[in-house]
């Protein structure tokens, strides 16, 4: 009888393991809503004073990298490490997002972990999300020097997904 009330609790679980193993799966990360389309436009607040805000209109004139992000997301802190690395490096300027996120929460978190980000912009509403068609945090697009989207990737990146996706892109 026993066994009769766990087997649906198991079934559950099982199915919360192989959607995970999906979502994880490098390969379904990348979307193709806005590849090769102008990057939207949006003009939006700082999410405090030491950090100017962010406008489309930034992110122009050579690779760059836009970061959809939150300090309550637990993935975005996953990812943090390696975009401070490509920051601190000079590799590619990274602009964020600041997803319907608490200012004092992410200050504090940038003061801790360290701030990759040239400008960041405050996202309240959700608004730039929408025109922007990003399914969840973190989710970071490539952009061109003319202000294309050339790659948009959901998940956290990392050296790996650096090396496979974003940089040939780069070097054509």
């Amino acid at each position: 009888m026993r066994t009769f009330f766990m087997t649906p609790l198991v079934i559950f679980f099982l199915l919360i393991i192989i959607m995970m193993a999906k979502l994880l799966d490098s390969d379904t990360h990348e979307n193709i809503a806005l590849l090769n389309q102008k990057l939207p436009e949006f003009n939006l607040p700082a999410v405090y004073e030491n950090i100017p805000g962010l406008a489309n209109s930034d992110i122009k004139g050579k690779y760059s990298l836009l970061n959809i992000f939150a300090s309550w997301c637990i993935t975005c802190k996953l990812e943090h490490p390696f975009l401070l690395s490509l920051s601190k490096e000079g590799v590619i300027p990274v602009y964020g997002i600041a997803w319907k996120d608490n200012p004092d929460n992410l200050s504090k978190w940038l003061k801790e972990k360290g701030n990759p980000y040239a400008a960041i912009g405050a996202d309240n509403d959700g608004k730039a999300i929408i025109d922007l068609s990003v399914t969840g945090a973190p989710e970071t697009f490539l952009i061109s020097p003319e202000g294309i989207v050339l790659l948009r990737y959901a998940g956290p990146i990392n050296e790996d997904i650096w090396k496979k996706k974003f940089l040939p892109l780069m070097e054509k």
